[in-house]
């Protein structure tokens, strides 16, 4: 997991374990590559819309909400500001964010890292939220975020003059 998962994240599902705000599940990591983002906010968004879409596969046949409603843990300010648009509340003190999931009545609460050229989501479902009981906690990570060029090798001999 430590793949995946940053230690700020580790610390943040730690604080939400602590408060009881959320249950400890199983963890599902599903990893796809990605050739058309390149930043870390567009794969973030893109782990976002992949992972409401299978929230709303999901919905029907288990009786619960076709979006839950989702809270979410982000320091990268592009990032939040593209969840802001898409109605998710973003926290970037993970207190904050510990305090609001007791409060309200968020269903999953998403954290963000980026990290060795890839960017992950992590949905996390709350201990008072609609998600079925048993409902895992869910990693998504997006590899090939950012295309990092390479100078290649230079030889002394590759050059046409002799």
């Amino acid at each position: 997991m430590n793949k995946w998962i940053t230690q700020s994240e580790r610390d943040t599902l730690s604080q939400l374990i602590g408060a009881g705000a959320v249950a400890d599940a199983a963890i599902c990591v599903i990893e796809a590559a990605s050739n058309t983002d390149n930043s870390a906010s567009g794969s973030a968004s893109t782990a976002v819309v992949q992972l409401r879409a299978w929230f709303a596969a999901c919905a029907e046949p288990i009786g619960n909400p076709a979006q839950p409603l989702t809270i979410a843990a982000v320091d990268h300010p592009d990032v939040a500001s593209w969840l802001e648009t898409e109605s998710i509340v973003t926290f970037d003190d993970s207190v904050d964010l510990v305090k609001s999931v007791a409060t309200s009545q968020a269903d999953v609460v998403l954290t963000f890292a980026i990290n060795d050229g890839s960017a992950s989501v992590m949905a996390v479902p709350t201990a008072q939220g609609l998600m079925p009981a048993g409902w895992p906690v869910c990693v998504l990570v997006i590899r090939n975020v950012e295309k990092k060029n390479s100078l290649g090798v230079v030889s002394k001999f590759s050059s046409g003059s002799r």
